[in-house]
């Protein structure tokens, strides 16, 4: 469904003032940019939940830094606070990788890894952290893994977007 919407989307670009298609672009000279942000089909496991549940958004404190778009803030539920969670996240990428970036906040502390590759560390909660894991990511099916850590009985937050480009061949 995508990938038809996305041809739509081109098709309509390259018609020309007439009304023609003779400059019709093909799919595989187009840069694919899209996001995996954070939500409700991120997999959390905890000592709660130790076969796993999906994960809740949860309200952020007035201080929280924002990543748009349509990034949320998310935590097992009921949230208990002090103690350490594991997100999962799989994401699908089409064609050729061209880069991909990760961008994150977490309340109090965590460690990103994409395929069990090398390691982003998101050190604190008052700002976002960015980090490039292109050389982590193949093209296909990929492992997102980001381990959360809360250290008091405030927050409990974990927000990210992955910004990946392929070029579709």
């Amino acid at each position: 469904m995508t990938l038809l919407f996305l041809s739509l989307i081109l098709l309509s670009d390259s018609i020309d003032s007439t009304g023609s298609t003779d400059s019709c672009r093909s799919l595989s000279n187009a840069d694919f940019k899209f996001y995996v942000t954070s939500g409700t089909n991120d997999w959390v496991v905890s000592e709660q939940y130790p076969n796993g549940v999906y994960a809740s958004v949860v309200s952020a404190v007035s201080w929280a830094v924002v990543i748009p778009p349509e990034t949320s803030w998310i935590w097992e539920s009921p949230v208990i606070f002090v103690k350490t969670i594991t997100v999962t996240r799989y994401f699908f990428v089409p064609g050729k990788l061209i880069s991909v970036s990760f961008i994150g906040a977490t309340d109090d502390y965590s460690t990103v890894k994409i395929n069990g590759g090398a390691s982003c560390s998101i050190p604190s909660f008052d700002k976002y952290y960015s980090c490039d894991f292109t050389s982590s990511v193949i093209p296909g099916l990929n492992k997102l893994e980001i381990v959360g850590v809360d250290l008091a009985p405030i927050g409990a937050n974990i927000m990210y977007k992955l910004i990946i480009v392929s070029k579709l061949v």
